[in-house]
């Protein structure tokens, strides 16, 4: 019993029932991939019970030695990484690839809530946003050339969250308003050309209906055939017939739909409602400005790549490669998630052990 007051069990429930659901719609595309992602979701949930058990205060003593591990494996992936799609972003060992990218999001958060946490007493200084920046950059940078948009945007977007929640100077914004103005022109010619194509295809997807706006247009497609109860299970044609690219990846959101309707998405989003909740439990329940730190880059590292995926099957947002949370297909991706939602149940389970003495 006292094992089981460690954990949230909301939070193990709700992404437990969303991985379930991921593994429902790969059986049936394939099996084999059934297989390799079981394989992916046990290692993640062991990691789970392992970060959950630990004091998150221990992995903040070691964000530096973290931050300096995750930097050299990111300089590394230029040298021995494996080329997918144009981008060099996985390292090969034997019969699976490493992301690195994927655990930068992580230990971002790591590192940021650790110097955050030491730095701020009362209010965020220039010197120290200055400083946060140091942090950030290097990673930023990296990723950016290998080239990732997609988790570029997942760790500026979680690097805002972390500062805004300091509060800090309207200022900042204006800094923030004038460097974005500044940085678009430069930032728009170093995109690869497809990254380009992307975007300009996003506000208007019939530019290109057979090039880079086909995924798109196949995508909204799956979605809206899917009706309200939805083709039915294998019965998506979309999906099954290859029209729709990336069915169990990045379009994973799109198969669902095809197969399950309206109904079956709702039943989804409730479980990512359920679990965004509980990850706000710890947040708000921090007893420390580091642990709230942590929960709040947690959050916000789920809650964007929700809202970005789902966004981008819609045809509501540009296609940046960004994986749906526990039901995209990929080993990073979800151990990467499962270590992330660890760390949450540490925070939680560190507020809870104080408030009880």
């Amino acid at each position: 019993m006292r094992l089981f007051e460690k954990y949230n069990f909301s939070l193990l429930i709700s992404s437990v029932l969303i991985c379930c659901i991921s593994l429902l719609v790969l059986y049936s595309f394939n099996v084999n991939l059934v297989k390799q992602q079981l394989v992916f979701f046990f290692l993640g949930i062991i990691l789970f019970f392992l970060v959950g058990a630990v004091d998150f205060t221990v992995l903040l003593i070691f964000s530096r030695q973290l931050f300096i591990t995750i930097v050299c494996l990111l300089l590394l992936t230029f040298f021995v990484g494996k080329e997918i799609r144009g981008s060099v972003r996985w390292i090969s060992f034997s019969f699976v690839n490493f992301q690195p990218s994927e655990f930068s999001k992580i230990i971002l958060i790591l590192v940021l809530s650790a110097f955050f946490g030491y730095k701020v007493k009362s209010s965020i200084g220039l010197k120290t946003f200055s400083q946060s920046l140091l942090l950030l950059l290097p990673i930023l940078i990296l990723v950016f050339i290998q080239p990732d948009l997609g988790t570029f945007l997942i760790l500026l977007l979680v690097y805002i969250s972390m500062f805004l929640y300091l509060k800090p100077s309207v200022y900042y914004f204006l800094f923030a308003f004038i460097s974005g103005g500044i940085l678009s022109n430069p930032i728009w010619f170093l995109l690869k050309d497809y990254q380009r194509v992307r975007i300009e295809t996003f506000l208007n997807p019939s530019l290109d209906p057979q090039g880079s706006g086909y995924n798109v247009l196949q995508s909204t497609i799956a979605v809206g055939s899917g009706m309200l109860f939805g083709k039915g299970f294998g019965f998506g044609t979309q999906s099954r017939l290859r029209f729709l690219p990336e069915y169990h990846t990045d379009f994973i959101f799109a198969s669902f739909a095809e197969e399950w309707g309206f109904v079956g998405v709702t039943v989804l989003l409730l479980l990512f409602l359920i679990l965004l909740n509980s990850l706000v439990s710890s947040f708000k329940e921090g007893q420390t400005l580091e642990g709230r730190l942590v929960g709040i880059g947690v959050f916000s590292f789920v809650l964007f790549h929700v809202l970005i995926n789902i966004g981008m099957n819609l045809g509501i947002m540009p296609v940046t490669g960004i994986p749906l949370p526990l039901m995209s297909y990929g080993g990073s991706s979800l151990i990467s998630t499962f270590i992330a939602l660890g760390l949450s149940n540490s925070v939680w389970y560190s507020s809870k052990r104080t408030r009880l003495g």
